[in-house]
């Protein structure tokens, strides 16, 4: 009886062991990479809306008018690239829409304006149920009139992303551990075996 107790205890421990702790131990290494990928989609996402703002900026107000505009919308292209293109507004000193939105229903409703001029902020907020990562940038018009530029890129795509990349390493992590349990139990087992039969 008690040689087949230290039995069992054996097989948990090789078990233990063999399977569950390098399971929790892979999943701890995915959540961490998980954490880290994002990180790194966030800083790109960002890299991306200060190279918009960038150039933007440089043609806000380049019409015959003189008003801030911004060139998205008359691209030729916009609507090929209008999933994944930052929706773009600017606004007045006192916060109010400078320019007609064609879109209102992504980019808010007032921008209060914040200095310093030409020092971009980068932030996230939610709107109309949209995560989307902003970006504010204080600019002065030729005639010595200050203006926001805002950009808001919709987080949407870095969640899809990362639900795939979760995805695909539980699915992985999953058949590793049930692999490692499967070994594990089979050696326990025939080790089980061999004290049974001394």
């Amino acid at each position: 009886g008690g040689q087949r107790q230290r039995g069992l205890q054996e097989q948990a421990r090789l078990v233990l062991f063999g399977a569950v702790l390098p399971t929790v131990a892979l999943l701890a290494a995915v959540l961490v990479a998980g954490w880290l990928f994002r990180g790194d989609q966030l800083d790109d996402l960002d890299r991306r809306l200060l190279a918009q703002a960038a150039v933007e900026s440089v043609g806000l107000f380049d019409g015959s008018d003189g008003r801030p505009h911004t060139h998205i919308p008359d691209s030729p292209i916009a609507d090929q690239v209008k999933e994944f293109t930052p929706a773009a507004a600017i606004y007045d000193v006192q916060g109010q829409p400078a320019t007609r939105l064609a879109t209102p229903q992504r980019v808010p409703a007032t921008v209060p304006f914040v200095g310093p001029l030409d020092r971009a902020r980068l932030s996230q907020t939610t709107i109309a149920g949209i995560d989307r990562r902003v970006l504010e940038l204080p600019v002065k018009a030729p005639d010595g009139t200050s203006y926001t530029l805002w950009l808001g890129a919709s987080l949407d795509p870095v969640d899809h992303t990362m639900s795939r990349f979760y995805r695909a390493t539980a699915l992985a992590l999953v058949a590793l551990g049930a692999l490692l349990f499967a070994v594990q139990l089979f050696v326990a087992k025939r080790m089980a075996a061999r004290i049974d039969v001394m």
